[in-house]
Parts: structure tokens; C-alpha cells; sequence
């Protein structure tokens, strides 16, 4: 982990804020094995996260399970202001329970911000901002220093800022940190009170070696999208960020895939 953090850190200089309406993209790809940076592309600037701010939130979760002071099977409860989130969520009302394992689900792939309210309040002891303050905490741990988080779900915020360096920093943390629950990103879909929910990663359905992690939006964001691509020949992590529709982004995930894959080792 350390040797990726001074790669990290030697070729990211201080970001700044690009206005919501630059219309230059994001991108960045990094071979994982060889610590080598393929190809980027304002992976610099800094950009709003949207709900890629869930892997952070994930990731404490993650954090908390392999302390085994929670379980999948533990239960988190919704509160009133859980509930009363923005869409994407899972529309529970106040009163009601998920288990850890279904929250999980329903942030990777249903990208639900009720859900992401309530762990942030259940493993912030009732306090969402006591989360927000280990957000952060957590990401100067991995090394992201051009990162603040605002909130745990990724609504917008115009304090809320990331760049795609860090983005591939809090993905390779996941895949190293927590390989047995890091499994989860490769879900396709879940099925909750009785009702499948299909996937919003479309590059997870149409790659055959993608293996997660997540898509983001918001209309300061535009369209993002941190992805793994792993097996034998190839250990690479790849962000797009500030697309213009999602199958734009989709499309320029696909295509960086194809071009940079060969190049892993």
C-alpha cells in the first residue's frame, strides 16, 4: 500500500476545482502490479464525486465488519432523516430495518442514499458528521490528499471535491484491504422485499473481466466511474469523470479498457 501511495503522491500536484461546465472529461487508468500510470487525462483537477462517495462509506463499513463488531446479518435502523434523502434509495420508512449485507447491495448497486444515511448514522453512534469527520480521516489514511467529504451518499455539495488520483486510491485500498467483501462489487443485481434491482454499471454487464466498483451523477458532476479489471494478464483500475450522458462515460470506460488493457501486466 505504501508503494502505491508514493506513486500517487509523486505525480499528483495540488488540484483545483473545475467548473461544472468544463467540458474536457476525466480519465485516468493505473497498472496496479507494475505501479504505472497508462494513460490521464485531468486526472489532477479536482471534480465533484457524486455518489462515487459511497466507496468511502463502503469502505468503513468494510472497515467495521472485519472488527466483527458488526456482522451481514447485523441491523441497521432507518430514521426519520434516512428516509427523507433524495432519490436514488430504496424508499424505507422510518422505523424500518436492513441488514449490513442488504445495505451493501443496495450501495453498489441501487446506489440508495436512504441506505447511505443510515450506516452513516448507525456507525457514527446516531451522528452523521461523527462519519463525515471518519470519512476524511480514513481518506488522509490512504494517502487522498485532494479529497473532502461533505456527506456519505455524495449529494451535491460544492465543498465536496475529489480528483481521479484519489479515486484510484480508495479503489485499490478496497480490493487490498477487504478482498472477501470487495467480492460484492462484481454484483449484478439483488433482490429486496421480494423485488429484483438491476445494476445502474453497465461496463460490469458488458465486460466480462470488469469486476465492480461504482457509477456516480449528479448535473455538477456529470456522469462518473471508477472500474477494476482483473485476471491473469491484467490488474489495472480506471476512472471517468464529468461525462456528458452515462453512455458516453460507459463507452469511454469500454474503449479505455480495450486500448490499456494489453499494456498490464
Amino acid at each position: 500500500m505504501k508503494n502505491i501511495l508514493v506513486l500517487i503522491t509523486i505525480i499528483c500536484l495540488q488540484s483545483t476545482l473545475a467548473d461544472a461546465t468544463d467540458p474536457k472529461h476525466t480519465a485516468l487508468v493505473v497498472d496496479v502490479n507494475k505501479l504505472k500510470v497508462l494513460h490521464q487525462h485531468n486526472a489532477k483537477v479536482a471534480r465533484y464525486p457524486a455518489s462515487l462517495t459511497k466507496l468511502m462509506t463502503l469502505h468503513l463499513l468494510f472497515d467495521r465488519l472485519k472488527t466483527h463488531k458488526i456482522t451481514m446479518n447485523t441491523k441497521i435502523k432507518i430514521s426519520k432523516e434516512a428516509s427523507d434523502q433524495k432519490p436514488s434509495k430504496l424508499g424505507l420508512k422510518p422505523g424500518e430495518s436492513i441488514t449490513v449485507k442488504d445495505a451493501i447491495n443496495a450501495l453498489i448497486i441501487k446506489s440508495a442514499n436512504d441506505v447511505a444515511f443510515a450506516v452513516a448514522e448507525s456507525l457514527g453512534e446516531g451522528d452523521v458528521q461523527i462519519f463525515v469527520k471518519m470519512m476524511n480521516k480514513k481518506a488522509k489514511a490512504i494517502g487522498m490528499h485532494n479529497t473532502q467529504f461533505i456527506n456519505p451518499h455524495g449529494w451535491h455539495n460544492d465543498k465536496q471535491y475529489t480528483t481521479a488520483y484519489d479515486m484510484v486510491k480508495l479503489a485499490i485500498s478496497l480490493r487490498k484491504r477487504h478482498p472477501q467483501y470487495y467480492k460484492m462489487f462484481a454484483n449484478k443485481k439483488f433482490t429486496f422485499k421480494g423485488k429484483t434491482i438491476q445494476t445502474y454499471n453497465k461496463v460490469l454487464l458488458k465486460h466480462n473481466d470488469a469486476d465492480g466498483l461504482k457509477t456516480g451523477f449528479t448535473n455538477a458532476s456529470g456522469f462518473n466511474l471508477v472500474t477494476s479489471v482483473k485476471n491473469k494478464k491484467t490488474n489495472i483500475v480506471a476512472v471517468v469523470m464529468g461525462s456528458n450522458s452515462a453512455a458516453e462515460r460507459d463507452q469511454k470506460m469500454l474503449n479505455l479498457i480495450d486500448k490499456f488493457s494489453h499494456k498490464a501486466s
